[in-house]
């Protein structure tokens, strides 16, 4: 009978099968597949669909979406609910946020037991949080959490979204509490990948509020939980080697070792199939770039991660700061000011403050080099309020204030500032993140009012820990962090005039 449809062309058989071992048929149209499709009962049709779907499985099929719909429309729909959250988890691997959501959705309509629903409303409560959707991120994760098992697959998922959300919504008690609970808890053994997500989560806005110790005893709880299962399981390795690349930048450490974790990173979630891990381990591989002065490599890096948009949350902001940073630095100053009115128009749009205070620190930074001080202290002052759940990155922006109050010739306003930012540093004893620029424009400020001896002590100590954390680089990069990065050099220059006018 195949062979007569063949003949009589309503169908045709494929050069190669996809099934090894079986001769695979397809109809020469698609207006002839839909109405043969139509001519079935529908008792047929759903015993059909049952039997397409229990044949691709077992052959290894490996579109959960394909497997989904067969199985919904076999109206088996425990199957079809179960595949549609392997669907959304593929999509949100693939940084694919509206199929993530509608996959997730239509999962929920499929009437699943409650261990997929919880999952399926995680990953929901996730993939809005990656696009800064804080409504609905909240209330996926309000339908969820009262009925999740501490340490479970469904609670672990729920940790990322939920951390963020307390950040972005100024809740610090509730933000501890969640990754201290998830440091302690007991991990089921499917858990591992994203639990290792979410405590790079936790260390990473751990360190943001100036919590150095519990952003390393997470980067130790990460290293515990991915570790054992590093070798067959590459999402958390690459989890594991992101929380060294962020972790190095900021406690002013290895920058060489934090570039290299973010290049294995990178593999990593490349191995995995993993396209939004993939991204954020190239923003990190662009931001330690940029702090070891491999300017080039870093725009290079930066740029090819603006494909993704505004879907990764946080590190989206991130990159284009650091973009715009580079852009004021080499007096590309037009693009500098598109890019910064886009990054401030999209935290508008969003009613995100900390999109738009980073936006405004870049504005700020924009405006004190083109000279207008004024502007510049104004926006600086407006990025200070919008950040101020995000101590690390508003001591960064203070710093700038200083700096420029310092241009504007108010020393003792310069000054001041200055020293506030220093003591928060050495408070935290974490000057990797803007705790050089920030020690400069201290020395300056120093030196402006007169205390000749004080400035020259500080910057010859920052010169000697420049020096020090350049000897620890491979020869290029050494010469690169201390010529190419403009804070690094005005040290190095300045401490060589200071002291030359000292002795």
């Amino acid at each position: 009978m195949l062979s007569e449809l063949c003949d009589g062309e309503v169908l045709v058989r494929r050069k190669e099968s996809r099934f090894p071992g079986d001769e695979e048929f397809m109809f020469r149209h698609a207006l002839l597949r839909e109405g043969a499709y139509e001519m079935l009962t529908d008792t047929d049709r759903v015993l059909g669909h049952r039997l397409a779907a229990a044949f691709l499985e077992q052959n290894g099929a490996s579109d959960p979406t394909m497997l989904a719909e067969h199985y919904e429309r076999g109206l088996d729909l425990l199957r079809a609910g179960s595949f549609y959250l392997r669907a959304a988890e593929q999509a949100l691997r693939g940084s694919d946020a509206d199929a993530a959501i509608a996959r997730a959705r239509r999962g929920l309509e499929c009437g699943v037991p409650d261990a997929v629903q919880l999952s399926l409303l995680g990953v929901l409560s996730e993939v809005h949080a990656w696009r800064s959707e804080w409504d609905y991120a909240l209330l996926y994760l309000e339908q969820a959490q009262r009925f999740l098992t501490p340490g479970s697959m469904p609670w672990v998922r729920t940790v990322p979204a939920k951390i963020t959300a307390d950040i972005h919504l100024g809740r610090m008690d509730e933000f501890t509490a969640t990754v201290r609970a998830l440091q302690a808890v007991d991990l089921a053994p499917e858990a591992t990948g994203v639990a290792a997500f979410a405590l790079g989560v936790g260390s990473y806005y751990a360190a943001q509020l100036g919590e150095f110790r519990l952003a390393e005893a997470l980067t130790r709880r990460v290293r515990e939980v991915a570790e054992p299962v590093a070798d067959r399981e590459p999402v958390a390795r690459g989890w594991l080697q992101i929380a060294h690349a962020f972790h190095e930048a900021w406690r002013d450490g290895d920058l060489w070792a934090g570039l290299c974790q973010a290049e294995a990173a990178r593999a990593s979630f490349v191995q995995a199939g993993y396209w939004r891990g993939s991204i954020v381990a190239q923003v990190a591989i662009g931001m330690n770039a940029r702090l070891l002065g491999d300017l080039q490599r870093a725009e290079r890096e930066l740029l090819e991660t603006m494909s993704a948009g505004e879907e990764l949350g946080p590190v989206s902001w991130l990159r284009t700061f650091l973009r715009i940073e580079m852009l004021i630095d080499r007096g590309a100053l037009d693009g500098a000011r598109d890019e910064t009115g886009a990054m401030l128009g999209m935290g508008l749009e969003r009613r995100n403050p900390l999109q738009q205070g980073f936006a405004r620190w870049a504005l700020a930074s924009l405006l004190r080099r083109e000279g207008d001080l004024e502007a510049a202290e104004r926006e600086a002052l407006t990025a200070l309020d919008l950040l101020a759940f995000l101590p690390l990155e508003q001591a960064g922006a203070r710093a700038l204030l200083a700096s420029i109050r310092l241009a504007a010739g108010r020393v003792e306003d310069a000054l001041a500032t200055a020293t506030e930012v220093v003591s928060a540093h050495d408070r935290w004893g974490a000057p990797g993140y803007k705790g050089t620029f920030a020690r400069l424009v201290h020395a300056e400020a120093l030196h402006a009012a007169g205390e000749r001896e004080a400035a020259c002590a500080v910057i010859a100590g920052v010169g000697e820990r420049l020096r020090a954390r350049a000897e620890r680089l491979p020869a290029a990069h050494r010469r690169s962090f201390l010529g190419e990065i403009p804070e690094n050099a005005r040290v190095l220059e300045l401490s060589r005039q200071w002291l030359r006018a000292a002795s």
